[in-house]
Order: C-alpha cells, then sequence, then structure tokens
C-alpha cells in the first residue's frame, strides 16, 4: 500500500489524461491488484493477521484457506483488463 502513495500521483494523471483509460476502470483494477498482494506470500499481510488472531491457527493453513480467493482473482483480472465494460457497467449506471 506505501509504495501506491507513492507511484499514484505520478502514474494516474498519465494514465488518465494523456493515454486516455478511465479512472474508474483503473481504480477497480488497482484496488484488485492490492487484493492479491494482501492474501499472497511472503508479504500476504492479511494472512499474517488472521493467523496472529487465533494462536491454534498456523499460518500455512492460513494461506491454504486464501488458494481459492487467489484463484478467483485470477481468473477475473484478465476478464476485468480486457473487457473494461465489466467494471464500469454498474459506476455509470450513476451518472
Amino acid at each position: 500500500p506505501s509504495i501506491q502513495i507513492l507511484t499514484l500521483p505520478v502514474f494516474f494523471p498519465i494514465l488518465i489524461t494523456n493515454l486516455g483509460f478511465d479512472p474508474v476502470w483503473f481504480g477497480v483494477i488497482q484496488v484488485r491488484m492490492l487484493e492479491i498482494t494482501l492474501i499472497t506470500p511472503p508479504l500476504g499481510m492479511v494472512a499474517y493477521v488472521i493467523s496472529g488472531l487465533d494462536q491454534d491457527l498456523s499460518l500455512t493453513t492460513v494461506f491454504k484457506g486464501c488458494v481459492p480467493f487467489l484463484l478467483m482473482e485470477l481468473v477475473t483480472m484478465p476478464l476485468f483488463m480486457f473487457v473494461p465494460a465489466l467494471t464500469t457497467w454498474l459506476p455509470s449506471l450513476m451518472r
């Protein structure tokens, strides 16, 4: 997350203004990529927090429990990247 704070102010205007990406689409992709990093080893901060909450639960068990969520993310990310209408359809109804 801290690297996003450092790089987002630089890359966001370039991607939106110069390259013409939809800001909503970019935000969804950014958050989904952050979710992936928070559940995958070795830096899966969410897994470490969950393991720390229950002393009987091993870190290996937590990471094994994250596998279905990671697989779902790996299936949906290409869809969202190559079919941007999937991410912008619902927010477009609010305009």
